[in-house]
């Protein structure tokens, strides 16, 4: 491979090398991400994190309705019928939940006609451009932290490949938890690395 970058960062535009250490993922085990289309358990499918994030917030929903309801009679206490609703949106809840934690490790392709070298050269000017901390990277295989004052940032992964880029943002743990619903926040982080990448395309 003719560029081969190892736990570099950018400071004032230039590249230097830091302390992180390399993530040791063998060749084989990047290729098996790009076949599979998705990324392989790591620190962010911890149970507790997500169990915090995703399934004690619909507990603490169902328990606050079950006392506001059906605890004291009054005369908007709850029938059987207001019961079903509850539990009937606390389950889609759940699943949706459940669906977006089982999807959220799939990667996203950007067609570029170019080769991975090529590839590897953009992701490296969007590290540039974006001033990304480089936390992990194995050959073609890149992992970044993007910070935020809100949460506990976004793992973003990019993955270049022969005539296509790969890339995965998640949302870290937050110190309470690993929540799906970010409002908007992911999705945003997913569009912008997007679009920076197409911008450097239209530069290449």
């Amino acid at each position: 491979m003719g560029i081969i970058l190892i736990a570099t960062s950018v400071v004032g535009g230039s590249l230097r090398r830091n302390n992180f250490l390399t993530k040791k993922m063998t060749e084989e085990e990047i290729q098996k991400i790009i076949e599979e289309n998705k990324l392989p358990s790591d620190e962010l499918d911890g149970f507790g994190i997500n169990f915090i994030g995703n399934i004690l917030p619909i507990v603490f929903v169902l328990l606050f309705g079950f006392i506001a309801f059906f605890v004291e009679e009054t005369e908007t206490s709850s029938t059987t019928e207001s019961m079903f609703i509850l539990l009937k949106i606390s389950g889609f809840w759940l699943i949706y939940n459940l669906w977006k934690k089982y999807s959220e490790k799939n990667l996203k392709k950007i067609e570029t006609g170019l080769s991975e070298d090529s590839n590897i050269g953009i992701i490296v000017q969007l590290m540039e451009m974006e001033n990304l901390e480089l936390v992990h990277c194995k050959e073609n295989y890149f992992e970044f932290h993007i910070p935020s004052w809100m949460n506990g940032g976004c793992k973003l992964v990019l993955i270049a490949d022969e005539n296509q880029i790969l890339y995965n943002v998640r949302i870290k743990d937050t110190g309470k938890g690993r929540p799906q619903n970010t409002f908007g926040y992911t999705p945003y982080q997913k569009l912008k690395i997007k679009r920076q990448i197409m911008k450097c395309l239209i530069q290449e």
